[in-house]
C-alpha cells in the first residue's frame, strides 16, 4: 500500500476537527440511530416496513427444538407473539 501523505486525507480545520477520544465516547453505532435516521441513510424511504433489529435471547435447547419443529417461520411467529403481549396497541 502507497504512503499516503496528509496532503492526500485533507487538514482538519473548523468544520471537520480531529476526532478527540470524547467525540468517540459519544459516538453512536448505526443500530443505535432512530430507524428514521437509519433508513435514509440506507437510501430508504422515511416510512415503509420496520427495520429488524438482531436479538440474542439464550433459550433452553428443548425450547429451540420445539420452535424448530414448529415448521418454517417460526421466527415470525415468535415476534407476532412477542408483539401481541409487550407491544401498546393504539386506542
Amino acid at each position: 500500500m502507497p504512503n499516503l501523505t496528509e496532503d492526500e486525507y485533507g487538514i482538519p480545520d473548523a468544520e471537520n476537527p480531529e476526532w478527540t477520544p470524547e467525540m468517540f465516547k459519544g459516538a453512536k453505532r448505526f443500530h443505535e440511530l432512530p430507524l428514521s435516521l437509519q433508513r435514509k441513510l440506507k437510501g430508504l424511504p422515511a416510512e415503509g416496513p420496520a427495520v429488524k433489529e438482531v436479538a440474542q435471547i439464550p433459550l433452553e435447547g428443548e425450547v429451540m427444538a420445539a420452535l424448530r419443529a414448529s415448521g418454517p417461520d417460526w421466527q415470525k411467529r415468535v415476534e407476532d407473539l412477542l408483539r401481541e403481549k409487550f407491544v401498546t396497541k393504539a386506542a
